[in-house]
């Protein structure tokens, strides 16, 4: 897809569903140190997995569930 085209689609698109786009600012070279460094660092990071005595319980929720 061209610019032209992709640009023509955005537009259509805010026109017809009424959305409004927002623009992220530009970072600097240390936000976006910063910002890595907190990513790396997110909870998300450190799941671990359900202990082995919960899978019974959740495989027989999955089934009732069904």
């Amino acid at each position: 897809m061209e610019k032209r085209e992709a640009d023509e689609l955005l537009h259509q698109l805010e026109f017809h569903l009424g959305l409004a786009w927002i623009y992220q600012q530009p970072q600097s070279e240390e936000q976006r140190i910063n910002s890595s460094a907190k990513t790396r660092n997110s909870p998300s990071d450190k799941l671990t997995p359900p202990s082995p005595d919960v899978l019974p319980e959740l495989e027989l929720t999955i089934i009732m569930a069904s």
